[in-house]
């Protein structure tokens, strides 16, 4: 509210409500006139929210209205700050001239004075943001209020208006004339009323609306502002229908009888009425009939779903009837009046105690709303019954009705709201499809436009000024994320400027991938319909943000893509040796058709069918000069409607375009261009085009190709695509006439291949193939079949490799013409070349003689490049004769157990799990008695063998041979098998068969050589010095790859000098930890007749004790060995090799550790990373470096120390570190010099897995 002075004294129309108010009873006395309140009604009709930037300022301008119905003396604009944390209100000024406002606590009073009915005036708010505000948007700062010697309405003046027909307030003294208003009475004198028997009104002569329980609205319609009805003229005592009324007509709405201006619901005198029943009615006058009325204005937020009125807060607060409406100012204008309701009632017609009158009404958008409250007491019984109504409220969105809140509302005014941003940092990146492009491609761009900054911007532009090289430019738009593309994008006629306001683009983010999200990217396609005159089209596009928004980093708002444009250059010095002549031809189109073709869609293509069919990897010729091909054909063209679209026309051939008709689909331009490409010549060049709806003629072209386009013509077609920039229905494309009439092709050559075998079925395979090819890119090298019918002949499998999964062509596959071809028959030991036939079936067009064309030299076939004419199609038929001989096959496999982990499993002739074969070894088909050799084969990766032979190896006498296995290196002989089909006994050896003939069978299969490696190898040798009587510890390890049983042990010691106490001591190293550890027993008691089985580790450790007796120098070396066993049929035992620890005693203290690493080649290398152990593991051919490491314990100069070690067993030596001496397998090395105590070193040597 405007504080609390009296508008009254300020001269406000409101003579009558103040004569009422002081209870001058003769004022009534006369037919009341019109009651009225100057009115001046402001509304805030306009007002915008700026965007800030944190750290700068900005501007809000609000423009208030004067709706009347008075002209406004001594306005008053309040500005009342409540702003948000970082955000201050610097200044505020209203008018043209900018006048201050000045500042009273935290409100700006802006002077305006007088304002006539629709007159207008701005105020201005000036904010500056702080770096410490909260980023957001459409926050509420201020609120406005506007107040003037009238009365204000819903500008936030906190006012209302009481009107009352009869006596105003509570008082029920004897009534004088128009101190009662009987609301409905239209009766012109005395009326009567009928009544049943339980004194319910049935008819009445008073008036259709006069009594409680009718409807009010009939009686004070919505849209009139005074009631129908009488005023009291004379009452009379102890009489229901003995008053009189005044009657002007039965429709007569009368004014009231008193209005008040409210400046404050709350204290309000009148805010509440209670017309009492008195209590004695005998000689009462007591007129309790009446009519109220409330208006007010009140301004209603966005975002507000529920408005709730109401008329006290019990049901007994209204007697006996009301109804309360609502009205939308737009402008000043009002909507009709709308019943606010709930789901019960919308119009109270009669008491009702049990409910409050409590209604609403649901909004979809804010403003300024008037709202008028109307309450009567109508009474259906007598004149004396009680009238009354409670105070009245509002509320929103849910909230309790009260007039409490009512009158906040009123003063609240109007809100104002701003948008803090962050500094924006916009950014866009362009890039192309093409690097390279020709005239007649279309290029694509892509830009995509993010926002690197802190906060959301909206408004920015996005500008891309196309190259005018391009036609038909076209953008559409993508969005990522939560970013939303425009509206619509304007794709302009005959301009290639592009600019795109964008709406809100959010902050770039990224999804669940961690892609890059919340973002735009924009597609710009363009025709490069002409060559530019540069060697290349450059292209830029640019962000920029709306104006009051900084970008803070401006270098990221341009992006520039250049693509170079390659010219054509016409390539006409080729070569004419594929040309045929026009027997060996075919000429692929034959009529001249015209096709016409319309569609509206951006880049849609239009496939043309040549006829007849293009012969797959035909050879191209024409009548240009060196056989160049000529496509020769008519087109004619006309625009289509609107002239603006453009148009592309491209001749392909295999999928390379050689000529391009373009049109750049711009009004002013007339012609089409002819132009050619990639080293191809067109004419004409250019053309006039027709015009939309009538016949163009038609122009005769051709299109000459370069001559490197000799072969293989595999596709020609024609792509037409038609652009319309305004993507519009209405659009009519380009028209289109096309035809060719003159295009031929050479036939290749074609190429079969067919096996006959005689004498039986086998595989049989072809190699060394020349000009042979499937296609382009499927060059033949190899050929198989397997014959499954003898005597007839079986296509060949063609392959461009060697593999046996290949599944190639049995389908004539294709020669260049007038090259030889060939091909190589591979040995089969079975079969011999009998006979090769190679016919031409196409004779009469190419020209090829009938007959055999095949020239053999061996088992090579060769067909003369002359033979190899256009046209022709080659069969060649290779027919085999089987010849007596045999097939002898089986395996050798390493028989050790394998990975059974069983012993049983070892030699026993079988193939058991993880049992491999052996690759490299050699068998040989022997002539048992001679020992010749007929036949031999090698082993492959998986062990097996096969033997094919066509000589009669069975010895004529004994009628057997021998099969006869050489062991691998490293292997043995163990066991031996056979198939049952087989007769055949196995020597004691298990590496030789002798096989008995088996009638006239010609297979023995089945043989199985089981070998296995049976050395039992003790790993390295020890040297270490210790004291006179102490004990050291050698580590050795027991290495197997077969099942053995573990024999004694043999030792023996040399001792220098002899005569002294040494013990040495082989134990069971159970942890392998090189150490004896307690409980740790004797070889002889651990393992001494214990199996080993392949991989299986055992360690030993040798203990030496030296004499208490030895001097320094004395020594001992310890050796020993293993004894060891297999179990197989003529094993024989065998002994491990031996190893030797030396062991010395001296002063000298020389420490020296031996460990082993597996490196990649002998001497090492820095690639060679692995650590040195005490311990390894090594395959066969690896290689194996060994480091002794040696330190100077002692506290004395030690003097050219000398290392000793030798070649592990099962290895052969490759190299050594400097100082080293080798002799056989003794390693030997001088440190010459002096060791200072502490001095460490290692030296090394490297050898090779056997």
């Amino acid at each position: 509210m405007w504080g609390t002075e009296m508008k009254k004294v300020l001269g406000k129309s409101f003579l009558f409500g103040v004569l009422s108010c002081i209870s001058i009873s003769s004022a009534y006395s006369a037919n009341p006139g019109a009651m009225t309140v100057d009115v001046s009604r402001f509304e805030v009709t306009a007002v915008d929210t700026p965007s800030i930037t944190k750290g700068h300022s900005g501007v809000q301008t609000a423009t208030i209205t004067n709706f009347g119905p008075s002209a406004a003396t001594g306005t008053v604009a309040e500005v009342r700050g409540a702003t948000t944390t970082g955000v201050t209100i610097t200044g505020v000024t209203w008018g043209a001239a900018d006048t201050v406002c000045p500042l009273t606590g935290t409100v700006y009073s802006c002077s305006v004075g007088g304002l006539s009915v629709g007159s207008t005036f701005d105020v201005k708010i000036t904010y500056a943001v702080a770096q410490t505000a909260t980023t957001s948007t459409s926050v509420q700062q201020t609120t406005l209020a506007v107040k003037s010697n009238q009365a204000n309405l819903g500008s936030g003046a906190g006012e209302s208006i009481h009107r009352v027909w009869g006596r105003e307030g509570s008082s029920t003294s004897a009534p004088s004339a128009y101190d009662a208003f009987w609301v409905g009475r239209t009766a012109n004198g005395t009326c009567t009323v009928n009544r049943n028997s339980n004194g319910v009104i049935t008819s009445t002569t008073c008036g259709t609306y006069s009594w409680e329980g009718t409807s009010l609205i009939g009686a004070w319609p919505l849209a009139e502002k005074n009631p129908i009805g009488q005023y009291l003229r004379t009452a009379a005592s102890n009489s229901e229908l003995g008053d009189t009324y005044y009657f002007v007509s039965s429709a007569n709405k009368p004014e009231p009888t008193f209005v008040d201006l409210v400046t404050n619901l709350i204290g309000y005198t009148n805010s509440q009425v209670t017309l009492a029943e008195p209590s004695n009615k005998r000689n009462s006058y007591t007129n309790n009939l009446r009519a109220w009325e409330f208006e007010t204005y009140v301004y209603i937020p966005n975002g507000t779903s529920e408005v709730n009125a109401c008329v006290g807060t019990q049901g007994s607060h209204i007697d006996d009837g009301a109804y309360i409406t609502i009205q939308k100012s737009n402008n000043g204008v009002l909507t009709n009046s709308a019943l606010m309701s709930n789901s019960r009632e919308s119009v109270r017609d009669s008491w009702d105690s049990d409910n409050p009158y409590v209604v609403s009404s649901t909004l979809t958008t804010g403003g300024y709303y008037k709202i008028t409250y109307r309450m009567v007491n109508q009474n259906s019984i007598n004149k004396y019954a009680q009238g009354l109504y409670g105070p009245i409220g509002m509320s929103f969105s849910g909230g309790t009705c009260s007039n409490t809140e009512l009158q906040k509302l009123l003063e609240t005014g109007f809100p104002t709201t701003i948008t803090v941003l962050d500094k924006a940092d916009l950014a866009i990146t362009k890039t192309v499809d093409k690097a390279t492009v020709k005239v007649g491609d279309l290029l694509t761009y892509k830009l995509k436009v993010w926002n690197k900054g802190v906060a959301a911007v909206t408004g920015a532009i996005v500008t891309d000024n196309v190259p005018a090289d391009l036609a038909s430019v076209q953008v559409v738009c993508k969005a990522v994320g939560t970013a939303t593309c425009p509206a619509s994008i304007s794709n302009i006629n005959n301009s290639n400027s592009r600019s795109i306001t964008l709406g809100l683009l959010p902050l770039v983010g990224k999804d669940s991938n961690n892609n890059d999200a919340n973002y735009l990217e924009f597609t710009l396609t363009g025709l490069l319909y002409k060559e530019p005159s540069g060697t290349s089209v450059s292209n830029t596009a640019t962000i920029a943000l709306p104006a009051g928004l900084t970008d803070t980093d401006p270098t990221n708002n341009t992006s520039t893509v250049s693509t170079v444009v390659t010219k054509n250059t016409p390539i006409t010095n080729g070569e004419s040796e594929n040309m045929c002549v026009s027997a060996q031809s075919v000429n692929l189109i034959t009529d001249t058709k015209f096709y016409s073709y319309i569609d509206n869609s951006i880049l849609s293509s239009q496939g043309f069918a040549v006829n007849p069919a293009i012969s797959p990897y035909s050879v191209a010729y024409g009548t240009g000069a060196n056989g160049a091909l000529q496509l020769q054909g008519k087109i004619n063209w006309s625009y289509g409607n609107p002239r603006v679209t453009g148009s592309t026309l491209k001749i392909y051939v295999n999928g390379t375009p050689y000529a391009v008709l373009t049109t750049p689909g711009a009004s002013v331009n007339n012609d089409a261009t002819f132009t050619a490409l990639n080293g191809a010549t067109v004419t004409p060049v250019s053309f006039t085009v027709g015009q939309y709806n009538t016949a163009p003629s038609a122009v005769n072209f051709t299109v000459t190709l370069p001559t490197t386009v000799v072969s293989s013509l595999s596709t020609l077609n024609v792509d037409f695509q038609n652009i319309s920039p305004n993507k519009s229905a209405n659009d009519a494309g380009d028209d289109i006439g096309f035809s060719l009439n003159n295009l031929n092709v050479c036939l290749k050559p074609t190429f079969e291949l067919k096996k006959i075998s005689e004498g039986g079925t086998d595989a049989f395979e072809f190699e060394n193939f020349s000009n042979l090819a499937a296609n382009a890119s499927y060059q033949i090298q190899s050929g198989e079949v397997v014959t499954t019918v003898v005597g007839s002949a079986q296509n060949v499998r063609l392959k461009n490799s060697v593999s046996p999964v290949e599944n190639g062509f049995t389908s004539p596959v294709y020669a260049d013409a007038n090259k030889a071809i060939s091909f190589t028959e591979k040995e089969s030991g079975l079969y011999s070349l009998r006979s090769v036939e190679c016919t031409d079936s196409n004779t009469s067009v190419s020209g090829n003689v009938a007959g055999n064309l095949a020239v053999r030299q061996g088992s090579t076939v060769t067909l003369d490049a002359s033979k190899v004419k256009f046209a022709s199609k080659l069969i060649c038929k290779v027919t085999n004769e089987k010849k007596a001989g045999y097939v002898f096959s089986g395996r050798v496999i390493n028989d050790n157990s394998g990975t059974t982990q069983d012993a049983a499993k070892a030699y026993n002739g079988v193939a058991d799990s993880g049992e491999v074969g052996i690759a490299g070894s050699r068998i040989e088909l022997q002539n048992c008695s001679t020992k010749e050799v007929f036949a031999s084969a090698q082993t492959n990766a998986n062990g097996g063998f096969e033997i094919r032979t066509l000589q009669n190896v069975f010895d004529a006498t004994s009628n057997n041979v021998c099969l006869v296995q050489k062991n691998v290196d490293g292997y043995t002989s163990v066991s031996s098998a056979k198939s049952a089909s087989v007769t055949a006994v196995v020597d004691a050896g298990h590496d030789l068969f002798t096989v008995e003939k088996n009638g006239t069978a010609s297979v023995y299969d089945g043989f199985l050589f089981g070998d296995a490696q049976l050395q039992l190898i003790l790993t390295q040798n020890g040297q270490k010095n210790i004291s006179a009587g102490d004990v050291v510890d050698y580590p050795h390890e027991i290495i197997s790859n077969s099942v053995h049983k573990l024999g004694a042990l043999t030792s023996s010691n040399i001792q220098q000098p002899s005569g002294q106490d040494w013990q040495s001591m082989i134990y069971h190293d159970t942890n392998c930890n090189g150490l004896v550890d307690v409980n740790e027993k004797l070889y002889s008691a651990a393992l001494q007749n214990t199996q080993i089985m392949p991989g299986q580790k055992i360690c030993l450790v040798q203990r030496v004790v030296s004499s208490a007796a030895a001097k320094a120098g004395d020594s001992l070396t310890a050796e020993f060995k293993l004894d060891y066993s297999q179990n197989y049929e003529g094993n024989t035992p065998g002994k491990s090799n031996s190893v030797h620890d030396i062991t010395t005693v001296g002063s000298a203290g020389l420490d020296i550790k031996k460990q082993v690493r597996t490196v990649n080649a002998c001497p090492s290398t820095s690639a060679d990373t692995a650590l040195f152990t005490t311990e390894n593991t090594a395959k066969k051919e690896q290689f194996l470096e060994y480091q002794i490491a040696y330190t100077n314990s002692s506290a004395k100069k030690l003097i050219d120390v000398v290392l000793k070690d030798s070649v592990p067993l099962g290895t052969e030596y490759k190299t050594c570190t400097e100082n080293c001496t080798q002799t056989g397998s003794s390693l030997t090395w001088d440190i010459p010099g002096t060791l200072l105590p502490g001095a460490r070193g290692n030296v090394l040597f490297c050898v090779k897995v056997q």
